[in-house]
């Protein structure tokens, strides 16, 4: 686990653009080595965050590989519907 790349991928969340697209940056230089907390950060319920996170996956020569094998994985059929907020979740979702 890389925790540096985990806080990153976090940051990408960011309301400060100039946060947000420090994180970027330094992320796209990593490469391939941020993949596993890209593609952890798949699960955010924030599109922007989400948003910003496959800018940086599809940047990569593979990211058609690299985002078919997240969406195929198990955690990913576990998850929820995303179009549950924090609310409904806690009820139906």
């Amino acid at each position: 686990m890389d925790a540096t790349a985990d806080s990153l991928v976090a940051a990408l969340a960011d309301s400060v653009p100039e946060v947000a697209g420090a994180c970027a940056a330094v992320l796209r230089a990593r490469g391939h080595r941020a993949i596993p907390a890209l593609v952890g950060g798949l699960e955010t319920d924030r599109a922007e965050h989400g948003r910003r996170i496959v800018e940086i996956i599809a940047a990569l020569d593979d990211a058609s590989e690299i985002l078919s094998a997240a969406f195929a994985s198990p955690a990913a059929s576990r998850s929820r519907p995303r179009s549950c907020s924090s609310t409904a979740r806690r009820s139906a979702c």
